[in-house]
């Protein structure tokens, strides 16, 4: 198990070193007029490096093999609780991404109930994927699920929920594909382990709206999640992550 940590610990690195980390702004629930400075402590520039990565592939994959610019997200570190244009975020609900303000909202106390090995995963996790639901959203998926979604029954709805919630797992997999090629190594269960840890990172999903733009860290069990992003990271194929058209 210990060999897995090391790993792991490799992987973290190789990305950090490579990510071009262009400075993130923060923007507060009401955008200052002039950009905030870029974060100073050890997690927020983390997560900044994080989304920089997610940036740098995004911008060549999506006009690629979409036909579309990429427009990065926003993202906002906050606390306990914060207001976004998708109504009150709180740090106990897990991360969030708003498809309506296009920004990714995560709190760092949100991964307080974690090994603190699996800490720098989580996040690089998270926000991989909540990059993942934002081109969703740009490719026009998010608003048609949620157009769909109030025409359904509670039963029909979590179900489309679940199908882009895995989406976001198998994208996460197409920008690891990219940026970190050497994770095809790691072994399945290792990979089965660490997704099934992150369920902490939403410890209370029936709070939650259930609306595609929640990035639900708890939707789908973790042999799913782990089969949606080795499929992302195998192919580096957006079309291969076409969960609408599969069995989730």
């Amino acid at each position: 198990m210990r060999q897995l940590w090391s790993l792991i610990g490799i992987l973290l690195t190789a990305t950090l070193l490579s990510t071009c980390a262009a400075a993130q702004t923060y923007p507060s629930p009401e955008p200052p007029q002039t950009p905030s400075p870029p974060p100073q402590d050890e997690f927020g520039n983390l997560a900044a490096r994080f989304l920089g990565s997610t940036e740098d592939v995004w911008h060549r994959v999506l006009p690629a093999q979409a036909n579309r610019q990429y427009e990065p997200p926003k993202l906002v570190l906050f606390s306990e609780a914060t207001r976004s244009s998708c109504g009150l975020v709180q740090a106990a609900a897990g991360p969030l991404y708003c498809s309506h303000d296009r920004t990714i909202y995560i709190s760092p106390s949100m991964f307080n109930p974690l090994e603190h090995v699996w800490r720098e995963f989580a996040l690089m996790y998270v926000v991989a994927r909540s990059a993942g639901l934002h081109v969703e959203n740009q490719l026009g998926i998010l608003p048609r699920v949620q157009e769909r979604q109030q025409e359904l029954q509670a039963a029909e709805r979590s179900a489309l929920s679940l199908r882009v919630e895995l989406m976001a797992d198998c994208l996460a997999g197409v920008w690891a594909s990219e940026a970190l090629p050497n994770l095809k190594t790691l072994p399945h269960a290792a990979l089965e382990h660490g997704l099934g840890a992150m369920k902490a990172l939403s410890p209370n999903p029936s709070s939650a709206p259930d609306l595609p733009h929640r990035g639900n860290l708890a939707v789908g069990s973790p042999e799913q999640r782990v089969r949606w992003f080795k499929t992302g990271v195998e192919s580096g194929s957006i079309k291969s992550c076409d969960t609408f058209r599969k069995a989730p």
